[in-house]
């Protein structure tokens, strides 16, 4: 069980200030957030305002940014709370211009009619100034939203993996490497790929490279630097691939599922079964490093120690 929550706030001139609990780290959750409630309200996201600075004292709660939790969970708050700021918009409307708010919508932050949205009835900046400043109506619209989600349908992904195995130099090679998700609805394709192949090379590190080297009698770590643990870089990388199966989720605001942790986790094993079936030698431990990678073909006879 899952909680996140919302503030929507809409400014003077009709942009709207959003405030979350949910943390940006890096993997693009305020520029979804943003078009979430872009989507909802019916105004280009260029006028929605994301307030990237959490503050347990002030900002909307959210309990952090982990598990692949961010866009699943925090997306019915933010659903939540437009479509009652957007409710709160047509009712001011429907003072301003004497129009059922039931006959009208928001398109692209105008204020259209339902049954013929070529006719603008006004805008929603034209809304934000009414509410604001006139004499007898109106006030800052806003809204704000806690929501408890109680469901986590499971991502689905898969790696698929091209590898060279030098046997006397106990070396791996990535010659091709294709990693799948369904993941939903991919909210922003250009973000999501972008998730992807980050997975995909701490995947490839924690498969070949990355090993704390610990004295097991003392606890001293031996390689507590980025100089001696050894991560891959652009040029251990080979050219990263990925795809998505999309399909709609119903249990999710947006129809989408979580893509943070998915793509880390089938590399590695791929890589692993990639050399098995090369080799013939089954591995399992990693990271495969070279030594690692000697151990074993020494035991199995195919070179010699």
């Amino acid at each position: 069980m899952e909680i996140a929550s919302a503030r929507l706030l809409m400014n003077q001139d009709g942009t709207i200030n959003v405030q979350v609990g949910a943390t940006e780290i890096g993997q693009g959750s305020d520029t979804v957030f943003s078009q979430m409630v872009a989507e909802t309200l019916g105004v280009p996201v260029s006028t929605i305002q994301l307030i990237s600075t959490q503050d347990t004292d002030i900002s909307p709660f959210d309990p952090g940014a982990f598990a692949s939790r961010q866009s699943y969970v925090t997306a019915p708050a933010l659903k939540e709370a437009a479509l009652t700021l957007r409710q709160k918009i047509l009712a001011h409307a429907s003072q301003m211009t004497h129009q059922a708010a039931f006959n009208m919508t928001i398109l692209n932050g105008d204020v259209v009619l339902e049954a013929q949205p070529e006719i603008v009835i006004t805008t929603v900046a034209e809304v934000a100034m009414h509410s604001f400043y006139h004499q007898e109506i109106g006030g800052q619209l806003s809204a704000e939203s806690s929501y408890k989600t109680q469901t986590n349908p499971p991502a689905f992904g898969c790696t698929f993996v091209d590898v060279t195995v030098d046997i006397p130099m106990c070396q791996v090679t990535i010659n091709r490497i294709i990693n799948m998700h369904d993941s939903g609805q991919i909210l922003n394709p250009q973000l999501a790929t972008g998730q992807v192949h980050g997975g995909m090379g701490m995947g490839i590190g924690w498969a070949l490279f990355e090993e704390m080297l610990i004295n097991e009698k003392s606890g001293v770590v031996h390689n507590p630097n980025l100089l001696d643990y050894k991560m891959p870089t652009m040029v251990d990388l080979p050219d990263l691939e990925c795809g998505f199966v999309e399909t709609y989720e119903p249990q999710s605001a947006y129809g989408h599922k979580s893509l943070g942790e998915p793509p880390i986790i089938s590399p590695a094993a791929a890589i692993r079964n990639a050399i098995r079936m090369a080799t013939g030698i089954s591995i399992n431990e990693i990271p495969m490093t070279p030594k690692r990678l000697f151990r074993e073909f020494v035991n199995a006879g195919l070179i010699r120690g």
